[in-house]
């Protein structure tokens, strides 16, 4: 097992709450030295204190906060382009594949009608990824180096990020597992071609096709392993290149 009680000294937690004109009017922002809920009126202070962060080398942790959360930010400041993002809802298809919904746990919700708290979604964000590496640790260690390969073994920003995370972070080895000594269960009803296809030249395949891939092989491997008969999460079909990845 890691020792994850370090893991706070590298990252920040953001979430990001948009109006129906797509603009930001709240974020919640979690780090070492500072918990705050930031309102519209206070949000110049937000994009001011998330900056110093930055700078300070803290990388970026939150749920959707890639695909969602980041557009927005960026568009108010794109001095925070770049930033090394690890992103909950990626891991969450690893860690737990037989979920059907990745949405994060909002206890403090007494309907799903209540008003977010983007406060309490970084806190939630920050025990997931927790939670998730718990999980994944628990796993056969060929099994953790095929989900920690195949999303660090390009040049983007987010290979980038996961290998920063992975590697300096967490002291983990990142290395290139062997298909031949994955589970059975991994690879049972998998398309062999299709990953040596992968395995033979990694960087001509972007991101969202390696994130697409590592997602179908830990739902494959769950679903073998616990006999289970559970379809793969829903968003997943959202991610570009899946549907091309899963005819393969």
């Amino acid at each position: 097992m890691q020792d994850l009680s370090n893991i706070d000294l590298f990252y920040a937690y953001l979430d990001l709450e948009i109006n129906s004109e797509n603009n930001i009017y709240r974020i919640g922002l979690v780090s070492l030295n500072l918990t705050k809920d930031f309102y519209q009126e206070n949000l110049n202070q937000a994009y001011e204190e998330i900056i110093k962060l930055k700078n300070s080398n803290l990388a970026v942790c939150g749920h959707n906060f890639r695909r969602f959360d980041y557009p927005y930010l960026i568009e108010q400041e794109p001095q925070l382009s770049t930033w090394h993002i690890i992103d909950t809802l990626e891991l969450s298809i690893l860690a737990f594949p037989l979920q059907h919904s990745h949405k994060l746990n909002k206890d403090y919700k007494q309907s799903e009608y209540s008003s977010n708290n983007p406060v309490e979604d970084a806190q939630a964000t920050r025990l997931l990824l927790g939670q998730q590496l718990e999980a994944l640790f628990k796993k056969p260690d060929e099994v953790q180096q095929v989900y920690i390969w195949l999303l660090t073994c390009g040049c983007e920003d987010a290979d980038l990020a996961y290998q920063q995370f992975f590697s300096d972070r967490l002291g983990l080895k990142i290395e290139q597992p062997a298909i031949e000594m994955l589970p059975e269960t991994m690879l049972k009803g998998i398309n062999q071609s299709y990953l040596q296809q992968v395995w033979s030249s990694p960087q001509t395949y972007d991101f969202e096709t390696r994130l697409c891939v590592a997602g179908l092989l830990a739902w494959n491997y769950e679903c073998n392993a616990n006999e289970s008969k559970q379809v793969f999460c829903d968003w997943l079909r959202h991610l570009n290149g899946f549907q091309a990845v899963l005819e393969s």
